[in-house]
């Protein structure tokens, strides 16, 4: 189980960085700097630019990543085959990584479309998630002393915040995508030009400004309750 724990927190600060790397990829314009896909230009290295360089280096560390996820995957089926928690994320983070590569490359070929760059985040967070929970479950924490309907209580209030950011990044990851990134010019308020309004790139933003309001509110109340919390003991 130690084998898979430490593979498992190499994953984690390996997707952490595929993951904004591949924000940077996206900011820099660089996401069509390689016209094919998986090779560029039809060459393995081919870094005749910065910004194909970028978009190279983004599929390099993907790779890494997708060999660590299978690692941890044929680990948890040697040695963690009773270990629920372990093995269940350990299984599904390849099926997942098989989607994102699909649409990775659909995200190059079909020429960076919203919806399927969205997609693309999406699944990426959810692989990070699922090897951030083989990480956490491997080291097998202490239960905690407080009485169980609590525990369930903020577990769940937990999940909700955890389900609510993913959503709100996915939000945001389709704001620009759509070209809604500067729709509003003013804020808190939304002062949008004509062509904001016409092609309804205003309301993509505003509706993610609400969206991020209201997971505020909730990863406030949540800060709250952990707050309340902070003397719970693990067992000894």
């Amino acid at each position: 189980m130690k084998f898979i724990r430490r593979i498992a927190w190499i994953a984690v600060g390996f997707t952490y960085f595929l993951v904004a790397l591949g924000g940077t990829v996206r900011t820099t314009d660089s996401g069509l700097s390689c016209p094919d896909w998986p090779l560029c230009y039809g060459q393995a290295y081919a870094a005749i630019d910065y910004h194909t360089f970028l978009e190279q280096f983004h599929r390099y560390v993907a790779a890494i990543v997708s060999i660590l996820v299978i690692t941890l995957a044929i680990s948890a089926l040697l040695w963690a085959r009773k270990e629920r928690h372990v093995l269940v994320p350990a299984l599904i983070a390849p099926v997942l990584l098989v989607i994102q590569i699909v649409l990775g490359g659909l995200t190059v070929l079909w020429k960076l479309p919203p919806n399927i760059i969205t997609a693309h985040l999406g699944t990426a967070l959810a692989i990070f998630a699922m090897i951030i929970t083989i990480a956490v479950m491997a080291a097998k924490p202490a239960p905690a002393r407080e009485h169980p309907a609590k525990t369930r209580k903020f577990a769940r209030l937990a999940v909700t915040n955890a389900l609510l950011v993913y959503g709100l990044m996915l939000s945001g990851s389709y704001v620009v995508g759509s070209g809604a990134s500067l729709a509003c010019t003013g804020w808190p308020l939304c002062t949008a030009p004509q062509w904001a309004i016409q092609y309804h790139l205003a309301d993509i933003n505003v509706f993610h400004r609400l969206t991020a309001t209201f997971v505020g509110l909730v990863l406030i109340w949540t800060l709250i309750s952990a707050w309340r919390r902070r003397n719970v003991a693990p067992a000894q």
